[in-house]
Protein backbone atom coordinates (compact mmCIF):
# COMPACT_ATOMS: atom_id res chain seq x y z
CA UNK A 1 0.00 0.00 0.00
CA UNK A 2 3.26 2.11 -0.47
CA UNK A 3 2.69 5.13 -3.02
CA UNK A 4 1.62 8.73 -3.34
CA UNK A 5 -2.11 9.33 -3.53
CA UNK A 6 -2.16 8.27 -7.29
CA UNK A 7 -1.17 5.02 -6.84
CA UNK A 8 -4.06 3.35 -5.20
CA UNK A 9 -4.52 -0.34 -4.25
CA UNK A 10 -6.74 -2.27 -5.27
CA UNK A 11 -7.84 -5.79 -3.47
CA UNK A 12 -10.31 -7.76 -5.35
CA UNK A 13 -12.04 -10.79 -4.99
CA UNK A 14 -9.62 -13.96 -6.31
CA UNK A 15 -10.97 -16.75 -7.84
CA UNK A 16 -11.47 -19.19 -5.05
CA UNK A 17 -12.12 -17.51 -1.65
CA UNK A 18 -13.05 -18.43 1.86
CA UNK A 19 -16.85 -17.44 1.48
CA UNK A 20 -17.22 -15.98 5.43
CA UNK A 21 -20.56 -14.88 5.95
CA UNK A 22 -19.40 -12.29 8.63
CA UNK A 23 -17.09 -10.54 5.60
CA UNK A 24 -19.28 -7.51 5.33
CA UNK A 25 -19.76 -3.96 6.53
CA UNK A 26 -21.86 -4.40 9.36
CA UNK A 27 -19.54 -6.91 10.75
CA UNK A 28 -16.64 -4.30 11.00
CA UNK A 29 -15.76 -3.32 14.59
CA UNK A 30 -12.83 -1.13 14.16
CA UNK A 31 -10.40 -0.20 12.04
CA UNK A 32 -6.44 0.01 12.47
CA UNK A 33 -3.27 1.45 10.04
CA UNK A 34 0.29 0.54 10.75
CA UNK A 35 3.16 2.28 10.11
CA UNK A 36 1.50 5.06 8.11
CA UNK A 37 4.20 6.57 5.93
CA UNK A 38 2.89 9.02 2.49
CA UNK A 39 5.93 9.32 -0.36
CA UNK A 40 5.82 13.01 -1.27
CA UNK A 41 6.43 14.75 1.83
CA UNK A 42 2.54 14.75 2.01
CA UNK A 43 2.50 14.66 6.11
CA UNK A 44 5.30 15.95 8.19
CA UNK A 45 5.07 14.02 11.65
CA UNK A 46 6.81 16.87 12.73
CA UNK A 47 4.15 19.15 12.69
CA UNK A 48 0.41 18.52 14.49
CA UNK A 49 -2.10 16.73 12.74
CA UNK A 50 -5.24 14.55 12.87
CA UNK A 51 -6.37 11.69 10.86
CA UNK A 52 -9.70 10.27 9.97
CA UNK A 53 -10.85 8.07 7.29
CA UNK A 54 -13.90 7.67 5.36
CA UNK A 55 -15.67 4.78 3.50
CA UNK A 56 -17.14 5.41 -0.23
CA UNK A 57 -18.34 3.26 -2.55
CA UNK A 58 -15.93 4.26 -5.06
CA UNK A 59 -12.28 5.95 -5.08
CA UNK A 60 -13.96 9.25 -6.84
CA UNK A 61 -13.39 12.45 -5.27
CA UNK A 62 -17.09 13.33 -6.45
CA UNK A 63 -18.35 9.94 -4.49
CA UNK A 64 -20.18 11.46 -1.01
CA UNK A 65 -18.61 9.02 1.85
CA UNK A 66 -21.63 6.91 3.80
CA UNK A 67 -19.60 7.15 7.03
CA UNK A 68 -16.75 9.48 8.14
CA UNK A 69 -14.87 8.53 11.89
CA UNK A 70 -13.94 10.45 14.64
CA UNK A 71 -10.28 11.98 14.37
CA UNK A 72 -7.18 10.88 15.90
CA UNK A 73 -4.20 13.25 16.76
CA UNK A 74 -0.39 13.12 16.23
CA UNK A 75 -0.49 9.30 15.58
CA UNK A 76 1.13 7.22 12.74
CA UNK A 77 -0.51 4.00 14.20
CA UNK A 78 -4.29 4.70 14.74
CA UNK A 79 -6.95 2.90 15.72
CA UNK A 80 -10.33 3.76 15.70
CA UNK A 81 -12.21 1.39 17.61
CA UNK A 82 -15.90 1.06 18.41
CA UNK A 83 -17.81 2.00 14.81
CA UNK A 84 -21.14 3.67 14.54
CA UNK A 85 -22.90 2.47 11.97
CA UNK A 86 -26.51 3.51 13.49
CA UNK A 87 -27.32 5.73 10.58
CA UNK A 88 -26.89 2.72 7.98
CA UNK A 89 -29.84 0.78 9.67
CA UNK A 90 -32.48 2.10 7.26
CA UNK A 91 -30.10 0.47 4.73
CA UNK A 92 -29.65 -2.49 5.13
CA UNK A 93 -27.96 -3.18 1.06
CA UNK A 94 -24.97 0.08 2.53
CA UNK A 95 -24.28 -2.78 5.44
CA UNK A 96 -24.35 -5.94 3.81
CA UNK A 97 -21.98 -4.93 0.62
CA UNK A 98 -18.88 -6.50 0.03
CA UNK A 99 -16.66 -3.84 -1.77
CA UNK A 100 -16.00 -0.65 -0.34
CA UNK A 101 -13.54 2.28 -0.45
CA UNK A 102 -10.82 3.13 2.44
CA UNK A 103 -9.81 6.99 1.81
CA UNK A 104 -7.83 8.53 5.18
CA UNK A 105 -7.41 12.25 4.88
CA UNK A 106 -4.62 14.40 7.26
CA UNK A 107 -6.21 17.79 8.93
CA UNK A 108 -3.01 20.11 8.83
CA UNK A 109 -2.56 24.18 7.99
CA UNK A 110 -6.15 24.60 8.41
CA UNK A 111 -7.46 22.37 5.45
CA UNK A 112 -8.00 18.45 4.26
CA UNK A 113 -5.50 16.41 2.35
CA UNK A 114 -6.32 13.12 1.19
CA UNK A 115 -2.92 10.78 2.38
CA UNK A 116 -3.95 7.00 0.85
CA UNK A 117 -6.68 5.73 -0.82
CA UNK A 118 -7.93 1.77 -1.07
CA UNK A 119 -10.34 0.00 -2.89
CA UNK A 120 -11.04 -3.53 -1.32
CA UNK A 121 -13.37 -6.37 -1.40
CA UNK A 122 -13.72 -7.61 2.42
CA UNK A 123 -14.20 -11.30 1.38
CA UNK A 124 -10.22 -11.19 -0.43
CA UNK A 125 -9.27 -10.34 3.22
CA UNK A 126 -6.94 -12.91 5.51
CA UNK A 127 -7.27 -13.74 8.93
CA UNK A 128 -4.23 -13.18 11.23
CA UNK A 129 -5.89 -13.21 14.33
CA UNK A 130 -8.38 -13.62 17.23
CA UNK A 131 -7.40 -10.36 18.90
CA UNK A 132 -4.74 -7.47 17.64
CA UNK A 133 -3.12 -7.17 20.65
CA UNK A 134 -1.61 -10.89 20.55
CA UNK A 135 -0.81 -10.54 16.56
CA UNK A 136 2.92 -10.22 16.49
CA UNK A 137 3.81 -9.39 13.43
CA UNK A 138 5.81 -6.94 11.61
CA UNK A 139 3.50 -5.32 9.25
CA UNK A 140 4.72 -3.10 6.66
CA UNK A 141 3.95 0.41 6.00
CA UNK A 142 0.89 1.60 5.48
CA UNK A 143 -0.89 -1.70 6.31
CA UNK A 144 -5.10 -1.34 6.91
CA UNK A 145 -6.70 -3.97 9.41
CA UNK A 146 -9.79 -4.63 9.51
CA UNK A 147 -11.11 -5.89 13.21
CA UNK A 148 -14.23 -7.67 12.40
CA UNK A 149 -16.38 -10.03 14.63
CA UNK A 150 -14.87 -12.98 13.52
CA UNK A 151 -11.35 -11.60 14.07
CA UNK A 152 -8.33 -9.54 12.66
CA UNK A 153 -8.31 -9.54 8.86
CA UNK A 154 -5.59 -7.91 6.77
CA UNK A 155 -5.08 -7.88 2.61
CA UNK A 156 -2.85 -10.68 1.98
CA UNK A 157 -0.08 -8.66 0.30
CA UNK A 158 0.53 -7.06 3.36
CA UNK A 159 1.49 -10.15 5.22
CA UNK A 160 4.70 -10.50 6.19
CA UNK A 161 6.33 -13.59 4.38
CA UNK A 162 8.51 -15.05 7.05
CA UNK A 163 4.68 -14.69 9.04
CA UNK A 164 3.66 -18.15 10.12
CA UNK A 165 0.22 -19.49 8.96
CA UNK A 166 -2.30 -18.59 10.85
CA UNK A 167 -4.89 -21.98 11.83
CA UNK A 168 -8.00 -20.91 13.13
CA UNK A 169 -8.53 -23.51 16.65
CA UNK A 170 -11.14 -25.91 15.54
CA UNK A 171 -14.82 -26.22 17.09
CA UNK A 172 -14.11 -28.21 20.14
CA UNK A 173 -11.71 -26.40 21.74
CA UNK A 174 -13.80 -23.34 22.34
CA UNK A 175 -15.82 -23.06 25.05
CA UNK A 176 -19.57 -22.38 25.09
CA UNK A 177 -20.43 -19.17 26.61
CA UNK A 178 -22.18 -18.28 30.36
CA UNK A 179 -25.87 -19.96 31.14
CA UNK A 180 -27.95 -18.39 32.89
CA UNK A 181 -27.64 -19.79 36.63
CA UNK A 182 -23.74 -18.79 36.21
CA UNK A 183 -24.19 -15.13 35.08
CA UNK A 184 -26.77 -14.62 38.32
CA UNK A 185 -24.36 -16.58 40.56
CA UNK A 186 -21.19 -13.54 39.40
CA UNK A 187 -23.93 -10.96 39.41
CA UNK A 188 -24.01 -12.16 42.86
CA UNK A 189 -20.49 -12.02 43.41
CA UNK A 190 -19.69 -8.64 42.00
CA UNK A 191 -22.63 -7.49 44.57
CA UNK A 192 -20.57 -8.75 47.57
CA UNK A 193 -17.17 -7.43 46.14
CA UNK A 194 -18.95 -3.81 46.40
CA UNK A 195 -20.03 -4.21 50.11
CA UNK A 196 -16.86 -5.12 50.54
CA UNK A 197 -15.33 -2.27 49.32
CA UNK A 198 -17.92 0.16 50.76
CA UNK A 199 -16.99 -1.53 54.18
CA UNK A 200 -13.17 -0.69 53.67
CA UNK A 201 -13.74 2.92 52.64
CA UNK A 202 -15.78 3.59 56.03
CA UNK A 203 -13.04 1.84 57.88
CA UNK A 204 -9.98 4.44 55.96
CA UNK A 205 -12.37 6.86 56.59
CA UNK A 206 -12.64 6.18 60.39
CA UNK A 207 -8.21 5.55 60.20
CA UNK A 208 -8.30 9.14 58.93
CA UNK A 209 -9.96 10.91 61.33
CA UNK A 210 -7.59 9.67 63.99
CA UNK A 211 -4.94 10.36 62.41
CA UNK A 212 -5.55 14.02 61.69
CA UNK A 213 -6.03 14.93 65.91
CA UNK A 214 -2.61 13.14 66.11
CA UNK A 215 -1.20 15.20 63.26
CA UNK A 216 -2.89 18.41 63.84
CA UNK A 217 0.04 19.41 65.44
CA UNK A 218 2.53 18.34 62.49
CA UNK A 219 0.17 20.57 60.56
CA UNK A 220 0.53 23.89 62.54
CA UNK A 221 4.47 23.72 62.50
CA UNK A 222 3.78 22.91 58.81
CA UNK A 223 1.98 25.87 58.17
CA UNK A 224 4.17 28.26 60.89
CA UNK A 225 7.55 26.94 58.18
CA UNK A 226 5.33 27.90 55.29
CA UNK A 227 4.55 31.17 56.69
CA UNK A 228 7.77 32.17 57.20
CA UNK A 229 9.46 30.75 53.91
CA UNK A 230 6.02 33.92 52.37
CA UNK A 231 7.50 36.34 54.60
CA UNK A 232 11.20 35.99 53.74
CA UNK A 233 9.50 36.45 50.05
CA UNK A 234 7.39 39.12 50.66
CA UNK A 235 10.65 41.19 52.13
CA UNK A 236 12.70 40.23 49.18
CA UNK A 237 9.90 41.52 46.93
CA UNK A 238 9.67 44.86 48.91
CA UNK A 239 13.54 45.76 48.01
CA UNK A 240 13.10 44.40 44.58
CA UNK A 241 10.41 47.12 44.26
CA UNK A 242 12.31 49.77 45.98
CA UNK A 243 15.27 49.17 43.68
CA UNK A 244 12.73 49.79 41.15
CA UNK A 245 11.43 52.92 42.33
CA UNK A 246 14.51 54.71 42.41
CA UNK A 247 15.19 53.90 38.66
CA UNK A 248 11.66 54.99 37.97
CA UNK A 249 12.33 57.92 39.64
CA UNK A 250 15.77 58.19 37.34
CA UNK A 251 13.87 57.74 34.48
CA UNK A 252 10.95 60.47 35.12
CA UNK A 253 13.99 62.76 36.05
CA UNK A 254 15.67 61.95 32.18
CA UNK A 255 12.00 62.57 30.71
CA UNK A 256 11.42 66.38 32.28
CA UNK A 257 14.62 67.31 31.43
CA UNK A 258 14.18 65.53 27.42
CA UNK A 259 11.02 67.50 27.78
CA UNK A 260 12.19 70.85 28.54
CA UNK A 261 14.98 70.39 25.70
CA UNK A 262 12.08 69.77 23.05
CA UNK A 263 10.36 72.69 24.48
CA UNK A 264 12.91 74.88 23.57
CA UNK A 265 13.42 73.47 20.25
CA UNK A 266 9.73 73.70 19.15
CA UNK A 267 10.01 77.45 20.45
CA UNK A 268 12.58 77.94 18.18
CA UNK A 269 10.83 75.94 15.20
CA UNK A 270 7.73 77.97 15.80
CA UNK A 271 9.46 81.46 15.73
CA UNK A 272 11.25 80.46 12.34
CA UNK A 273 7.60 79.66 11.36
CA UNK A 274 6.32 83.07 12.28
CA UNK A 275 9.20 84.74 10.25
CA UNK A 276 8.30 82.02 7.19
CA UNK A 277 4.99 83.18 7.72
CA UNK A 278 5.59 86.69 7.74
CA UNK A 279 7.47 86.24 4.29
CA UNK A 280 5.17 84.14 2.38
CA UNK A 281 3.29 87.62 1.17
CA UNK A 282 6.66 88.96 -0.14
CA UNK A 283 7.36 85.34 -1.82
CA UNK A 284 3.54 85.14 -3.18
CA UNK A 285 3.88 88.34 -4.96
CA UNK A 286 7.32 87.01 -6.43
CA UNK A 287 5.39 84.08 -7.46
CA UNK A 288 2.64 86.12 -9.33
CA UNK A 289 4.98 88.17 -11.37
CA UNK A 290 7.16 84.79 -12.32
CA UNK A 291 3.36 83.37 -13.51
CA UNK A 292 2.59 86.34 -15.41
CA UNK A 293 5.98 86.40 -17.07
CA UNK A 294 5.65 82.69 -17.91
CA UNK A 295 2.58 82.74 -18.97
CA UNK A 296 3.41 85.94 -21.27
CA UNK A 297 6.48 83.94 -22.45
CA UNK A 298 4.07 81.15 -23.13
CA UNK A 299 1.90 82.83 -25.18
CA UNK A 300 4.93 84.74 -27.47
CA UNK A 301 5.94 81.64 -28.11
CA UNK A 302 2.95 79.77 -29.03
CA UNK A 303 2.71 83.32 -31.67
CA UNK A 304 6.12 82.80 -32.67
CA UNK A 305 5.53 78.81 -33.42
CA UNK A 306 1.66 79.74 -35.47
CA UNK A 307 4.42 82.04 -37.31
CA UNK A 308 7.07 79.81 -37.88
CA UNK A 309 4.30 77.23 -38.97
CA UNK A 310 2.76 79.76 -41.67
CA UNK A 311 5.89 80.54 -42.65
CA UNK A 312 6.42 77.11 -43.44
CA UNK A 313 2.83 77.28 -45.40
CA UNK A 314 4.63 80.19 -47.54
CA UNK A 315 7.84 78.09 -48.04
CA UNK A 316 6.14 75.47 -48.94
CA UNK A 317 2.42 76.30 -50.44
CA UNK A 318 -0.09 73.33 -51.08
CA UNK A 319 -2.66 73.87 -53.70
CA UNK A 320 -5.29 72.17 -55.23
CA UNK A 321 -5.51 72.47 -58.98
CA UNK A 322 -9.45 72.63 -60.92
CA UNK A 323 -9.25 68.59 -61.12
CA UNK A 324 -8.87 68.26 -57.91
CA UNK A 325 -5.31 67.54 -58.01
CA UNK A 326 -2.97 68.88 -54.81
CA UNK A 327 0.22 70.05 -55.71
CA UNK A 328 3.21 71.14 -53.08
CA UNK A 329 5.70 73.61 -54.84
CA UNK A 330 3.53 73.60 -58.20
CA UNK A 331 4.87 69.83 -57.81
CA UNK A 332 1.79 67.10 -58.18
CA UNK A 333 2.19 64.56 -55.48
CA UNK A 334 -1.04 61.83 -56.07
CA UNK A 335 -2.30 59.54 -52.73
CA UNK A 336 -0.35 56.46 -52.79
CA UNK A 337 -3.17 54.58 -54.74
CA UNK A 338 -2.54 56.72 -57.92
CA UNK A 339 1.37 56.83 -57.93
CA UNK A 340 0.97 54.76 -61.36
CA UNK A 341 -0.38 57.82 -62.79
CA UNK A 342 2.94 59.98 -62.00
CA UNK A 343 6.10 59.93 -63.41
CA UNK A 344 9.49 59.05 -60.84
CA UNK A 345 11.08 62.56 -60.62
CA UNK A 346 7.52 63.95 -59.85
CA UNK A 347 7.17 62.05 -57.25
CA UNK A 348 10.31 62.00 -55.85
CA UNK A 349 10.42 65.83 -56.06
CA UNK A 350 7.11 66.28 -54.04
CA UNK A 351 7.91 63.60 -51.45
CA UNK A 352 11.24 65.42 -51.28
CA UNK A 353 9.12 68.87 -50.68
CA UNK A 354 6.91 66.91 -48.00
CA UNK A 355 9.36 65.58 -46.01
CA UNK A 356 11.35 68.88 -44.95
CA UNK A 357 8.29 70.12 -44.21
CA UNK A 358 7.01 67.41 -41.88
CA UNK A 359 10.62 67.84 -40.64
CA UNK A 360 10.31 71.64 -40.24
CA UNK A 361 6.56 71.01 -38.47
CA UNK A 362 8.17 68.41 -35.90
CA UNK A 363 10.88 70.74 -35.12
CA UNK A 364 8.70 73.63 -34.01
CA UNK A 365 5.72 71.75 -32.41
CA UNK A 366 8.54 69.86 -30.30
CA UNK A 367 7.44 66.42 -31.14
CA UNK A 368 9.95 63.93 -32.17
CA UNK A 369 9.04 61.51 -34.92
CA UNK A 370 8.36 58.08 -34.50
CA UNK A 371 10.04 57.13 -38.01
CA UNK A 372 13.02 59.84 -38.58
CA UNK A 373 13.43 61.10 -41.83
CA UNK A 374 16.74 61.55 -43.87
CA UNK A 375 16.43 64.77 -46.10
CA UNK A 376 18.02 64.89 -48.96
CA UNK A 377 15.92 67.03 -50.98
CA UNK A 378 14.18 64.48 -54.16
CA UNK A 379 16.33 61.45 -52.50
CA UNK A 380 15.57 61.51 -48.91
CA UNK A 381 14.92 58.60 -47.23
CA UNK A 382 12.98 57.71 -43.68
CA UNK A 383 14.66 55.02 -41.17
CA UNK A 384 12.57 52.24 -38.91
CA UNK A 385 14.22 51.90 -35.65
CA UNK A 386 11.51 50.32 -33.73
CA UNK A 387 11.01 47.09 -35.68
CA UNK A 388 13.15 44.19 -33.83
CA UNK A 389 12.83 41.77 -36.86
CA UNK A 390 15.39 43.90 -39.03
CA UNK A 391 18.74 43.81 -39.41
CA UNK A 392 20.49 47.51 -39.27
CA UNK A 393 21.09 47.64 -42.86
CA UNK A 394 17.67 47.06 -43.40
CA UNK A 395 16.42 50.02 -41.19
CA UNK A 396 16.60 52.27 -44.20
CA UNK A 397 13.48 52.86 -46.71
CA UNK A 398 13.81 55.77 -49.59
CA UNK A 399 11.19 58.90 -50.46
CA UNK A 400 12.46 58.28 -53.91
CA UNK A 401 11.72 56.06 -57.00
CA UNK A 402 14.56 57.18 -59.00
CA UNK A 403 17.45 55.19 -58.72
CA UNK A 404 15.89 52.03 -57.10
CA UNK A 405 15.29 48.64 -58.63
CA UNK A 406 12.81 47.55 -55.65
CA UNK A 407 9.65 49.35 -55.60
CA UNK A 408 8.53 47.52 -52.45
CA UNK A 409 11.28 49.61 -50.06
CA UNK A 410 9.74 52.66 -51.93
CA UNK A 411 6.27 51.96 -50.81
CA UNK A 412 7.23 50.70 -47.21
CA UNK A 413 8.89 54.48 -47.07
CA UNK A 414 5.56 56.15 -48.50
CA UNK A 415 3.62 54.13 -45.87
CA UNK A 416 6.18 54.90 -42.67
CA UNK A 417 6.14 58.74 -43.68
CA UNK A 418 2.41 58.56 -43.58
CA UNK A 419 2.57 57.04 -40.11
CA UNK A 420 4.59 59.95 -39.37
CA UNK A 421 2.14 62.49 -40.81
CA UNK A 422 -0.93 60.33 -38.51
CA UNK A 423 1.57 60.85 -35.37
CA UNK A 424 1.30 65.02 -35.68
CA UNK A 425 -2.66 64.54 -36.60
CA UNK A 426 -3.10 62.34 -33.36
CA UNK A 427 -1.50 64.66 -31.01
CA UNK A 428 -3.58 67.25 -32.22
CA UNK A 429 -7.09 64.98 -32.10
CA UNK A 430 -7.25 64.20 -35.42
CA UNK A 431 -8.31 60.88 -36.81
CA UNK A 432 -5.91 59.11 -39.73
CA UNK A 433 -6.58 55.84 -40.45
CA UNK A 434 -7.98 53.22 -43.38
CA UNK A 435 -7.77 55.72 -46.84
CA UNK A 436 -7.48 58.44 -45.34
CA UNK A 437 -3.93 57.30 -44.57
CA UNK A 438 -2.80 57.39 -48.58
CA UNK A 439 -3.45 61.15 -48.87
CA UNK A 440 -0.07 62.44 -47.91
CA UNK A 441 -0.27 66.11 -48.43
CA UNK A 442 -3.99 66.39 -48.33
CA UNK A 443 -3.49 65.37 -44.62
CA UNK A 444 -0.68 67.73 -44.17
CA UNK A 445 -2.65 70.64 -45.32
CA UNK A 446 -5.42 69.30 -43.46
CA UNK A 447 -3.59 69.67 -39.65
CA UNK A 448 -2.15 72.84 -40.95
CA UNK A 449 -5.78 74.04 -41.71
CA UNK A 450 -8.16 72.80 -39.23
CA UNK A 451 -5.55 72.89 -35.93
CA UNK A 452 -2.20 74.87 -36.71
CA UNK A 453 -4.37 78.16 -37.66
CA UNK A 454 -3.28 78.30 -41.35
CA UNK A 455 -5.54 80.38 -43.29
CA UNK A 456 -6.86 78.04 -46.66
CA UNK A 457 -5.79 79.01 -50.12
CA UNK A 458 -8.48 80.56 -52.02
CA UNK A 459 -7.08 80.33 -55.53
CA UNK A 460 -5.95 77.24 -57.48
CA UNK A 461 -2.78 76.46 -59.25
CA UNK A 462 -3.11 77.41 -63.16
CA UNK A 463 -3.95 74.40 -65.60
CA UNK A 464 -0.70 74.71 -66.99
CA UNK A 465 0.94 73.74 -63.92
CA UNK A 466 -1.69 70.90 -63.20
CA UNK A 467 0.05 68.25 -65.30
CA UNK A 468 3.24 67.11 -63.76
CA UNK A 469 6.66 68.88 -62.69
CA UNK A 470 6.53 72.99 -63.09
CA UNK A 471 10.17 74.62 -64.16
CA UNK A 472 11.65 76.57 -61.43
CA UNK A 473 10.18 79.76 -61.03
CA UNK A 474 12.41 83.27 -61.54
CA UNK A 475 13.73 84.84 -58.60
CA UNK A 476 11.81 87.05 -56.85
CA UNK A 477 11.26 91.06 -57.79
CA UNK A 478 11.02 93.69 -55.01
CA UNK A 479 7.93 94.19 -56.07
CA UNK A 480 6.76 90.71 -54.91
CA UNK A 481 8.21 91.13 -51.58
CA UNK A 482 6.31 94.42 -51.38
CA UNK A 483 3.10 92.38 -51.08
CA UNK A 484 1.26 93.07 -47.80
CA UNK A 485 2.11 90.77 -44.61
CA UNK A 486 -1.60 89.75 -45.07
CA UNK A 487 -1.90 89.07 -48.29
CA UNK A 488 0.80 86.80 -48.17
CA UNK A 489 -0.37 84.78 -44.69
CA UNK A 490 -4.04 85.08 -46.00
CA UNK A 491 -3.83 83.32 -49.30
CA UNK A 492 0.07 81.60 -49.43
CA UNK A 493 0.40 82.78 -52.63
CA UNK A 494 1.37 86.54 -54.55
CA UNK A 495 -0.38 87.94 -57.51
CA UNK A 496 1.46 90.38 -59.72
CA UNK A 497 -0.41 91.53 -63.29
CA UNK A 498 -2.93 89.29 -62.67
CA UNK A 499 -0.66 85.93 -63.28
CA UNK A 500 -0.04 83.88 -59.95
CA UNK A 501 3.70 83.34 -58.82
CA UNK A 502 3.76 80.68 -55.88
CA UNK A 503 6.48 80.66 -52.87
CA UNK A 504 9.51 80.10 -54.11
CA UNK A 505 11.55 76.86 -53.97
CA UNK A 506 13.75 77.30 -50.77
CA UNK A 507 16.53 75.32 -52.83
CA UNK A 508 16.90 77.43 -55.60
CA UNK A 509 16.03 81.25 -54.02
CA UNK A 510 17.75 83.35 -52.11
CA UNK A 511 15.50 84.13 -49.06
CA UNK A 512 14.81 87.69 -48.05
CA UNK A 513 13.63 89.64 -44.81
CA UNK A 514 10.44 90.00 -44.28
CA UNK A 515 8.19 91.42 -41.28
CA UNK A 516 5.99 88.23 -41.08
CA UNK A 517 7.92 85.29 -42.84
CA UNK A 518 9.98 83.17 -40.66
CA UNK A 519 14.00 83.84 -41.04
CA UNK A 520 15.07 80.25 -40.71
CA UNK A 521 14.88 79.82 -44.11
CA UNK A 522 18.20 78.03 -45.63
CA UNK A 523 19.99 79.81 -48.15
CA UNK A 524 21.58 77.61 -51.32
CA UNK A 525 24.66 77.79 -52.92
CA UNK A 526 24.72 79.60 -56.49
Amino acid sequence: MKGEIHRRKRVLKPPEVDRVPLKRLRNICGVAIRHLDVPGDRLNMQIPFNLAFTLNRTASRNTEPFFISKLIENSANPLWEELDFDHLLQYPEELNQHQICVQVFSWTSSRWKRLLCWELDLRALSCVGENLDTIEMDFPSNTVIFLLKSGVYVCPADIPPTAPPYIRPPARTIRKGCSLPSIRQLLKLEKDAADVRRRRLKAQLSVNELISTTAESATIQRRIELTESRLKTLRYSLEECHIQSISLKQYTKDLENNNQMLNSRLEADQARLNLEKDELPLRKEKLVERRASLTRVATELRKRRLEMVKSISLIYPINRSASGRTFVCSVWLPPVDQYTNCDDLTLSASLGYAAHSMIMLSKILNIPLRYPVKFQCSMSSIQDLTSPKLFDREREFPLQCIKISDRAQFHVGVFLFNLNIGQLRMQFGLNTCGAELKKTIENIQNLMIERLGVVSPSVRVPSAVSNGLSAPSPVPSEATHAASASEISENGIIEENGQVSNAQDFRRTKAQPSSTSAVFIPESTS
